[in-house]
């Protein structure tokens, strides 16, 4: 059947799409055994996916959370090796965090593949990409600094690895990977959450590889797909009414998923044997505030209904509005979030729950606890510290990649390390799949991001029959509202991909406080 794939048709790239298995050789130039002794063996779906990639040379690898795209990437590449299609060689870009990941994981499963990796100072990068590589791999941030030099390196493909700036055309860094991908005979962005709130970031995605050929300029697009209707507005400065164009819906969708059905490759949970992977387990936590807790939060309700009532809801700045949302937020998670003393049993229930958990039920479980805010994690330092629980973090600070790396090998090895805790800086780069429990302390208001914490426990690789998530949430305060939001928000990504027709709407201020108020 290999044969038959190599005709690169848009007929055929379909037809690979909806495989669901193919018949393909071991690319030799994947290791035959990892260095633990385990055999290293491709499953059904990151076989498709080789084959798609290598046939389609354009597209959107866009597999949820935890299905192997990384070695999907690695495959297709060592099937270009072994066909001697890699010697105008290939950048790969990332999150910086991602770089020792990458770097590891060819290390391992090909290491006949030459990789170096852009950093250093700017005559040592020099150096690297004038040395002898297939692979280079560098950070966005690195790829705007030197933009002007790798461009004019012979590069035969690119790949755009969860670049988020991606999704805004208006970037630089987005600007630097189109400019990068006008010569690449090959190109090929990952993500696991390709559409997070706006239909048109799917055009800023898909522009690096054909995307404009189909679609059109980004104007184009929102006449075509998306439905705007004026709304009239007073300026606060000025005192005059204005008019404004809002995103009400989308039109012409049946045309649009038929356009992107070559382009894109997406396969879920569902797609897979059901022995690959943890089954998933959300399970959603109502806590009732402390005293202390509802008493200041009864307070900002109050104080939110007296400035509705003195300036009026259409005079409120959505920064203002979007701020006492945050202030709820972290009286929900706990008053020493807000700078007050840590008081077991009055400040925080839900840190009170956390403890009580890596202690009692949980004490023997790796357990990864996402929080919002440091100062929530500040405060569960100090508790588990003195309940003499071993923990790591990752929230942003650590002074290097290579730390963080360090830091991800301890939660996996060290005994005496229960829990990894993190804010938002862990959403991705990170396996953690030792852990099959995820407490998320607070929610985000976005669908995509969640399912990319969720992603850190539930990977390939996983030697866990269930992932537990425990959302941990307070009743009678604006969390009751959440997870309506974040189920409205998902239903434009499921209705693109097929499962369901609800849209997505952004928050006016007055919704924002409207999940504030009583």
């Amino acid at each position: 059947m290999q044969e038959d794939l190599l005709d690169n048709t848009k007929q055929l790239a379909i037809r690979v799409r909806n495989a669901k298995d193919i018949t393909m050789p071991h690319p030799k130039y994947f290791a035959d055994f990892l260095p633990n002794g385990d055999a290293f063996e491709l499953k059904a779906h990151q076989r498709v996916g080789i084959t798609w990639l290598y046939i389609a040379k354009k597209g959107l690898l866009a597999d949820t959370v935890g299905l192997g795209k990384t070695i999907q990437i690695m495959g297709c590449l060592a099937l270009m090796k072994e066909r001697g299609e890699l010697t105008e060689r290939c950048i790969i870009v990332m999150r910086p965090a991602a770089l020792l990941q990458w770097r590891d994981e060819f290390a391992e499963k090909a290491p006949k593949i030459r990789v170096d990796v852009a950093v250093g100072t700017r005559a040592q990068r020099i150096e690297r990409y004038c040395g002898n590589w297939d692979v280079m791999l560098i950070g966005y941030q690195m790829l705007l600094q030197d933009i002007e030099m790798l461009a004019r390196l012979d590069i035969n493909m690119l790949v755009s690895d969860d670049v988020d700036p991606l999704r805004n055309a208006d970037t630089k860094t987005a600007y630097a990977i189109k400019r990068l991908s006008r010569d690449c005979e090959r190109v090929v962005v990952t993500s696991g959450t390709p559409l997070q709130t706006r239909l048109h970031e799917l055009h800023s995605l898909f522009e690096p590889i054909g995307g404009r050929a189909i679609f059109g300029t980004e104007e184009v697009f929102k006449r075509r797909y998306v439905r705007e209707e004026p709304i009239t507005i007073r300026n606060l400065k000025t005192g005059r009414k204005e008019t404004k164009i809002k995103v009400v819906g989308y039109k012409n969708m049946a045309e649009f998923k038929e356009l992107i059905q070559p382009i894109y490759l997406r396969r879920t949970h569902h797609d897979l044997d059901g022995a690959d992977l943890p089954a998933l387990m959300p399970e959603d936590i109502w806590l009732d505030l402390h005293d202390a807790q509802r008493e200041a939060y009864r307070e900002l309700q109050a104080g939110i209904v007296r400035m509705i009532n003195e300036e009026g809801v259409g005079k409120i700045k959505h920064a203002t509005a979007l701020a006492k949302l945050m202030y709820g937020a972290q009286i929900c998670a706990g008053l020493e979030t807000l700078g007050q003393p840590i008081e077991i049993g009055k400040s925080s229930v839900k840190l009170d729950w956390v403890v009580d958990k890596l202690t009692g039920d949980l004490a023997e479980d790796k357990v990864v606890i996402f929080c919002q805010f440091k100062n929530t994690i500040k405060a569960l330092h100090e508790r588990l510290n003195a309940e003499g629980v071993g923990y790591v973090t990752m929230w942003g600070d650590e002074p290097d990649a290579e730390w963080r790396r360090s830091q991800q090998k301890k939660f996996w090895d060290d005994s005496s390390i229960q829990a990894c805790i993190g804010t938002s800086a862990m959403e991705q780069s990170l396996n953690l799949q030792v852990s099959n429990v995820l407490i998320n302390v607070d929610m985000l208001m976005n669908p995509a991001r969640m399912e990319q914490l969720a992603g850190r426990i539930r990977r390939l690789g996983s030697k866990h029959s269930h992932a537990w998530v425990f959302n941990l949430l307070t009743r009678d305060t604006q969390e009751e509202r959440y997870l309506p939001i974040i189920e409205s928000r998902q239903a434009l990504a499921d209705f693109v991909f097929g499962e369901s027709s609800e849209l997505f709407e952004q928050l006016s201020p007055t919704q924002l406080l409207a999940l504030i108020k009583p």
